[in-house]
């Protein structure tokens, strides 16, 4: 395909409220930690900087409120080059809050409430669905209701948009076929395909049958990240499998989020599927060595440096 430079990003934008412990608490457990930071994130926002800071053309699709929380939010999209013109407020909306622990493995735990992200509608859609342009991406989180997440990728797919979808947080009822035949790129990691799929994918042939399983119902390229252990994609009826990179984790939380934004940024590129995936897991494994969401996505030259070091 010959792409236009341009990514929509359907999802949340919410602030980070960001502690490091030793190890997650248990139930019923108090624990002390002498730090806490409050940074930009949403995995709809940490994207959309992701696939601006690595080349693309980015507007945000969502809503805010008109809490200081949103209005920092706002700041840092716009900061980030991202457009925030089809980004509604609600009158007396709050941005979205993540509560996140992150332990000393670099590992997270993230409980989150959307606040107004929530509230995007079909009045939204409608307001915006002029903006979708034929051979641009749509690049979707399942953050906002399932049926605006399903209405905004069919009329994606009518004006003639690449649909790339993140599944996370992963819907426990699964995805529909409908909307896995309109999907061009999909994403999830294992912990997400167990639970949208109710399958385990413990072995190497289990997880090659899921994503021909995609496949068959649709996808046009399944992928399956695997954290620190790369990636696999079907392509061409051929399941390649690619290493991770080696990296000393500081905070793993916006990983999954770069690599969708840094894929979509390289195929509006008219990079290669291969090419954008190969660089968009050297771009996840850059982001763990830095702390915090927004704050740790790398440049598109420091992820070519990178390549060039671990190629």
């Amino acid at each position: 395909m010959n792409f236009v430079n341009e990514v929509i990003c359907l999802g949340s934008v919410n602030m980070d409220l960001v502690m490091n412990v030793l190890n997650f608490p248990k139930p019923g457990e108090t624990i002390m930690t002498d730090n806490f930071n409050t940074y930009p994130g949403g995995k709809g926002g940490n994207q959309a900087v992701a696939a601006s800071k690595n080349g693309a053309n980015v507007k945000m699709l969502t809503k805010l409120g008109d809490d200081e929380f949103s209005q920092l939010l706002m700041k840092s999209l716009e900061g980030n080059s991202v457009s925030t013109e089809l980004v509604d407020i609600e009158k007396d909306g709050t941005a979205g809050i993540a509560m996140i622990w992150v332990n000393s493995n670099g590992e997270n735990s993230i409980a989150f409430t959307p606040g107004s992200n929530a509230a995007f509608d079909e009045r939204d859609l409608e307001r915006c669905e002029s903006h979708f342009k034929a051979n641009s991406i749509m690049l979707c989180t399942f953050e906002c209701q399932k049926d605006i997440i399903k209405a905004t990728i069919k009329k994606a797919k009518e004006k003639g948009m690449f649909v790339v979808v993140d599944p996370a947080p992963a819907p426990v009822d699964g995805i529909d076929d409908e909307l896995l035949s309109m999907i061009d790129i999909i994403k999830p990691n294992e912990t997400e395909a167990e639970i949208i799929f109710n399958k385990s994918l413990k072995t190497e042939n289990e997880k090659e049958a899921f994503l021909r399983f995609l496949k068959g119902k649709g996808v046009t390229i399944p992928v399956l990240t695997l954290g620190k252990n790369g990636f696999m994609v079907l392509v061409d009826d051929e399941v390649k499998k690619f290493k991770g990179n080696k990296v000393t984790p500081v905070d793993t939380t916006a990983a999954g989020d770069v690599f969708s934004g840094s894929l979509c940024a390289q195929l509006v590129q008219n990079k290669t599927v291969e090419e954008a995936l190969i660089y968009a897991n050297y771009a996840a494994a850059l982001s763990t060595t830095k702390a915090g969401a927004q704050t740790s996505i790398p440049t598109t030259e420091e992820v070519e440096a990178f390549g060039s070091e671990n190629g």
